[in-house]
């Protein structure tokens, strides 16, 4: 696997997909990420910011689409955290939005997972990328004025399968349970098909406050409207078709069985569909 920036591990003879995993912005459990990665049966390049910036230049998106199979977004671009202060937002740049467009044009397919939900926050557009935004301060989405939005975490809970013989669910059980974190935030889940629903709880009175916890305050006075409960969805945007899993704050989900295999499923059906375009 490689693990030293932007460099991809090319080997004619191997035919696993070839994944560049994007982190960056977001804390997470480096060992236990390591271990999901080497689980999967992938040739994976894991990519941080800033370096993962290169990728979203003219001559990047050529080399992305050339050398990988699948984009994975672990990352959490556009928003700079202030230890006790409110989070500054940093609205990606005129080339990062063109490589977008050129990317998705082109069907380069994309797997968002957890904090992903939660990048570039100026940006409309990236929302509707993976049909959800996790908001880190009160915002506007789609006309709409939302509340920053919640989570929980350690949260144990049951994951139903909805789609059972969709190739991203096959061989999971009909259901499984899992510890993870749980985000109360604004899914479009009336656009997508929807994989994997859960059964915790999706009220603001099992969350806390985002924009109050990374100020270090608490807010008793914070609402926000149930949550969806999709955790795991796909669909097209462009041309590329799109995947996004909720859960993967750490080692309760890195180190499950279930959780390792929907992974697995996800990054070989995306990259077949890859494939077959090419």
């Amino acid at each position: 696997m490689g693990r030293l920036g932007y460099c991809a591990r090319v080997d004619i003879a191997d035919s696993r997909p070839r994944v560049a995993w994007l982190v960056g912005g977001h804390p997470y459990d480096a060992a236990s990420l390591g271990r999901l990665l080497d689980s999967l049966d992938a040739e994976v390049s894991l990519i941080t910011w800033p370096t993962a910036g290169e990728m979203f230049t003219p001559s990047g998106v050529i080399r992305l689409l050339q050398d990988f199979d699948v984009l994975a977004l672990y990352d959490m671009p556009g928003i700079r955290f202030r230890p006790g202060e409110s989070p500054e937002f940093v609205a990606p740049s005129d080339d990062i939005v063109a490589a977008w467009s050129a990317l998705t044009n082109r069907g380069m397919p994309v797997l968002g997972l957890h904090h992903s939900i939660a990048s570039w926050p100026t940006w409309p557009g990236f929302a509707e990328i993976l049909k959800g935004r996790f908001h880190y301060a009160p915002a506007r989405l789609r006309g709409v004025s939302y509340p920053d939005s919640g989570y929980a975490m350690n949260v144990k809970q049951r994951f139903d399968v909805a789609m059972p013989d969709h190739p991203v669910c096959v061989g999971l059980p009909t259901s499984f349970e899992l510890t993870d974190e749980t985000y109360q935030c604004p899914v479009f889940d009336a656009e997508v098909a929807v994989l994997i629903r859960t059964n915790a709880p999706r009220d603001d009175a099992h969350h806390t406050s985002a924009f109050a916890a990374v100020r270090r305050k608490s807010d008793p006075r914070w609402r926000h409207s149930p949550a969806s409960d999709a955790v795991a969805w796909t669909h097209s945007y462009g041309a590329s078709q799109v995947v996004y899993l909720q859960p993967g704050e750490g080692p309760e989900s890195f180190d499950n069985h279930w959780y390792r295999m929907l992974v697995n499923n996800a990054v070989k059906w995306l990259a077949e569909l890859q494939r077959r375009r090419q």
